[in-house]
């Protein structure tokens, strides 16, 4: 049982071979990925169960860039088992690529009476650096408007930036940039830093021989900033 206070969000990405097994039977592997959904409940019981990770973006790497119709589908499904495991884990949905079909799912999934239940945003630089990451966040705050009465909790799911690419002041540039948006949304309940170190990506915040970069410092200031203010006077 678990007794602590820890938030934990889960996201399921896709293995190696997710294209070849897709080729072969969509509908075997879609079957086998809600069959994870489930292992996944029942065993780690999370607060957030993301069954898609950025469909558009790691999803259409994977898999190829499938109709919206195919992703709402699963979600409904993998929704479905999370919930019948346990009311209490949040389905959520992150927008990442924020064009046409991403559009659609998320209206999809923001809308009342979709099984999701959290929605949410992958925010990080792209090719261009910042410029990309600023039309990302206008987009999200628009779509955000249409859904102003009564929305559902919205998360940043992952936000950072590329300090090899683009070197670490960008990084840090990047993250603060998406912390001071954020704070600003009401809607948006939550972010999560991507990533805490370097494992399979280099955008973490501690690099692989352990120093931290400089991006830390920007966590440390919107932490202790978001705890003055909620600090009642």
């Amino acid at each position: 049982k678990r007794a602590d206070s820890t938030l934990i969000i889960i996201a399921l990405g896709y293995s190696a071979d997710a294209a070849q097994q897709f080729r072969k039977s969509p509908a075997d592997y879609t079957t086998k990925r809600v069959a994870d959904i489930d292992r996944i409940a029942r065993a780690l019981r999370p607060d957030i169960l993301i069954p898609a990770l950025d469909p558009y973006d790691d999803g259409s790497r994977a898999i190829g860039a499938q109709p919206p119709e195919y992703w709402t589908d699963y979600i409904t499904r993998a929704a479905a088992v999370a919930h019948h495991v346990n009311q209490r884990i949040r389905i959520g949905v992150s927008a990442s690529s924020y064009g046409a079909r991403d559009s659609t799912l998320y209206f999809w999934a923001a809308k009342r009476g979709s099984p999701v239940d959290v929605v949410g945003f992958t925010m990080l630089p792209g090719f261009d650096g910042a410029t990309s990451l600023d039309t990302h966040m206008r987009i999200a705050q628009r779509w955000m408007r249409a859904f102003a009465v009564k929305p559902k909790p919205h998360w940043v799911f992952a936000a950072g930036g590329y300090p090899v690419a683009h070197g670490e002041e960008s990084q840090e540039l990047a993250l603060w940039g998406v912390l001071a948006w954020a704070t600003s949304q009401a809607a948006i309940k939550g972010l999560v830093v991507a990533d805490a170190g370097d494992y399979d990506r280099l955008r973490g915040l501690r690099t692989a021989s352990g120093r931290l970069r400089s991006a830390t410092g920007a966590v440390i200031r919107a932490e202790k900033g978001l705890k003055e203010t909620a600090t009642p006077k």
